[in-house]
C-alpha cells in the first residue's frame, strides 16, 4: 500500500506561521504514533475537520505528478499524458525560465485539444489569445511577461477569463502571483542536462 509521510501534508487556512508549525508538529506526532500510515487510512481523516490550539484546521494530501518531455518528437505524447493527468483542472500556470519551452508545450497541449496549430502563438503583446478546440470549447492562452503591475492584468478583465470555466494556460504567472486563485494548478518545467524537460505539479 502507498505509504504516507507527514511532510506530504499542507494546512490550508489563514494560520500564522507559528500556528502552522504547531499544527504540522501535531500531524507528525500522529504519524509517528502510527495512528495512520497508509493512504486508505488517511482518507477517513482528510475529509474531517480537526481542531488544534482551539482553531479549526483541515488536512489535505498533496499528490505529486510528473511528465517527461524527452524531445520535440515526444512532446505530443507528453502533452496527451499531461491533459489526462490534470483532469478537469482549468487554471494552469507554467513556471519556467526563459527558453524552457512554455510556449512550445502550450502549443502541443492546444494541438491535442484540436486547436489549429497555425492559430497558436505567444500572446506577449496582446497578453491573452483565445483559441477554439475541435469540440468547440474556448481556451485562453496568457503571457504575463510584460506585466509590471498586477493591476494591468485586471485591466484586461483577468477574472472574467479565469471564472469562465474555460481552460486557461498561463505563462509567466509570477508577475500576477497575488491574483491567482487558490485552485490554480502550478506547473514547473525544468530543463535537464540532457535537454529533456521535466514537467511537475502537485494537486
Amino acid at each position: 500500500m502507498m505509504q504516507i509521510s507527514a511532510n506530504n501534508f499542507f494546512i490550508r487556512d489563514s494560520f500564522a506561521s507559528k500556528e502552522k508549525k504547531k499544527a504540522r508538529s501535531a500531524v507528525k506526532f500522529y504519524h509517528t504514533q502510527k495512528r495512520f500510515t497508509t493512504f486508505s487510512q488517511i482518507l477517513g481523516i482528510v475529509t474531517k475537520s480537526n481542531y488544534f490550539c482551539g482553531q479549526k484546521i483541515h488536512f489535505f494530501y498533496k499528490m505529486k505528478h510528473s511528465v517527461t518531455i524527452e524531445s520535440l518528437a515526444s512532446i505530443d505524447q507528453a502533452a496527451k499524458e499531461f491533459l489526462e493527468q490534470i483532469g478537469d483542472a482549468t487554471l494552469v500556470a507554467f513556471y519556467a525560465p526563459m527558453g524552457a519551452g512554455k510556449t512550445t508545450f502550450t502549443t502541443a497541449l492546444c494541438r491535442q485539444l484540436g486547436v489549429r496549430e497555425d492559430a497558436v502563438s505567444s500572446p506577449t503583446f496582446a497578453i491573452v489569445n483565445e483559441y477554439r478546440t475541435a469540440a468547440g470549447k474556448q481556451v485562453y492562452h496568457f503571457d504575463f511577461y510584460r506585466i509590471e503591475r498586477p493591476e494591468e492584468a485586471l485591466d484586461i478583465g483577468l477574472y472574467d477569463y479565469l471564472d469562465s470555466g474555460s481552460l486557461c494556460l498561463m505563462e509567466w504567472p509570477e508577475n500576477i502571483e497575488s491574483l491567482l486563485p487558490e485552485e490554480t494548478l502550478k506547473v514547473k518545467i525544468e530543463v535537464s542536462a540532457d535537454g529533456s524537460r521535466l514537467v511537475t505539479w502537485e494537486d
